[in-house]
């Protein structure tokens, strides 16, 4: 494990107060019952394809202080599996105005990245936990670090260290195994095109890595 890697853990072990309780699976039938006490709660504000209803609203869930933030989920012809951003003409609304995209990959003919389409119901709320944990990033901040986060995405360094720092985010609201069984399925799994293997696991929490993360956040209950 990288020296880098082992001390943001480390550091999450020590410093962190809060955070849900981990749930190694969700039911997609026990949630289904569910969908319109979701919907209710946690719907507000969004407009999601029906595809990806179910499991975003359970992502949603792990952050409540999105319930009033304007998110469309849309599919689009990306490169990566999921993308959160704020809309271009952020820049020109107040904070609390803000509206965010996250676009989901549809098209089989890129085969850049994993489809999202082709992932089980915890590995979709793996991807949309960590998207998700973009949004809250973005929420907390004015236009200046949001416009500097989008250059910094050319460096190596700096996308690994906040891909990883989001990583975190979603381990901590409760979604680690989530992202852990999503990491399982893009290593290895789930037929990865060429490189996109090696993307994750220079980039991203390794399976690994997740599972002591999680080991460690479920240490501070104790």
């Amino acid at each position: 494990m990288k020296k880098w890697n082992f001390l943001l853990i480390i550091f999450f072990y020590l410093f962190s107060t809060t955070f849900a309780q981990s749930t190694r699976s969700f039911a997609e039938a026990v949630y289904q019952k569910q969908l319109e006490k979701l919907r209710e709660e946690y719907g507000q504000h969004k407009t999601i394809p029906e595809a990806f209803e179910l499991p975003a609203l359970v992502a949603l869930s792990h952050y409540p202080e999105l319930k009033n933030t304007r998110i469309k989920f849309k599919f689009r012809k990306i490169k990566a599996t999921m993308a959160a951003a704020p809309t271009w003409y952020f820049i020109f609304q107040r904070k609390e105005k803000r509206r965010y995209v996250i676009s989901i990959a549809s098209d089989p003919k890129k085969r850049k990245a994993i489809l999202p389409i082709d992932l089980d119901f915890n590995e979709k709320i793996g991807v949309l936990g960590h998207e998700l944990g973009h949004i809250t990033w973005y929420e907390r901040h004015r236009i200046w670090p949001i416009l500097r986060f989008g250059l910094g995405q050319s460096s190596k360094k700096f996308r690994e260290r906040t891909e990883k720092e989001t990583d975190q985010m979603a381990i901590e609201r409760g979604l680690g195994w989530q992202l852990h069984d999503l990491r399982v399925c893009t290593n290895e799994t789930c037929n990865p095109p060429p490189g996109f293997r090696e993307m994750k696991e220079r980039i991203y929490l390794t399976p690994t890595e997740i599972k002591l993360a999680i080991e460690a956040l479920e240490q501070t209950k104790q």
